[in-house]
């Protein structure tokens, strides 16, 4: 009971009353991923997870008691995107993030997508959350965050991308890097080189200025011991 209650203040009461209603309504909350479901067509990502902050439940005695929420079920994930486009990440047993949870119930939304008819009456419900994994307690902080450009990088800075107007597009990685296109390549460096370090192997026709190295024969020729120069057209 709230000790308020013994007061005979309706005012008092009334406050209580309010106060303990809103300690029920569930806004955001971050959440530590149990485990990760990377759906498919026809169903969404979703994580199971445990709510990092407790739940103060009151005692018969007036006195409050810290509880563990319970665990999230099938919660849908959302990540970035549009026009087509999306940005995934898959998602380990550990990492953490924030979990919303919608003013109406939207599973009959998520299912079918458009405008829908809430499937129940519940509002704020532990049960109507999604989760935008990304938020990090300061145990888990990522160090050597750029103060200069937008980065794409692995917890650990060793693989990332980054991106600014001062120095353009930049691509390392402690990893191999491959790229796979059904419809060719193509590399543009403009008014300056582009330059290789390392072995190249090709696999399959290398033509410089039109000229097709493995079948162009030069002229002028004679069979010997000789040393060729160099191609020509």
């Amino acid at each position: 009971m709230d000790l308020r209650q013994r007061v005979d203040d309706p005012e008092e009461n009334l406050r209580a009353a309010i106060e303990q209603h809103i300690s029920r309504i569930q806004t955001s909350a971050p959440a530590r991923v149990l485990a990760f479901d990377p759906g498919g067509a026809g169903k969404a990502p979703s994580v199971k997870l445990q709510i990092g902050i407790k739940s103060f439940v009151k005692q018969e005695d007036g006195s409050q008691k810290a509880i563990d929420l319970p665990v999230l079920q099938d919660v849908p994930v959302h990540y970035p995107g549009g026009g087509g486009m999306n940005i995934t990440f898959p998602l380990k047993v550990g990492d953490e993030g924030m979990v919303n949870f919608t003013s109406r119930s939207p599973d009959t939304w998520q299912q079918s997508g458009g405008e829908q008819v809430p499937a129940d009456a519940s509002m704020h419900s532990l049960s109507n959350g999604y989760f935008t994994p990304g938020l990090k307690s300061n145990p888990n902080a990522i160090d050597g965050i750029s103060t200069s450009s937008t980065e794409i990088r692995s917890d650990d800075g060793k693989t990332k991308i980054s991106m600014s107007g001062a120095g353009g597009v930049g691509i390392s990685t402690d990893k191999q890097v491959g790229i796979s296109a059904a419809n060719g390549v193509s590399i543009g460096g403009g008014a300056g080189e582009t330059a290789i370090a390392g072995t190249v192997r090709i696999t399959g026709e290398l033509i410089v200025n039109d000229i097709v190295f493995s079948t162009h024969k030069h002229t002028g020729v004679q069979p010997g011991s000789g040393t060729s120069a160099g191609p020509t057209n």
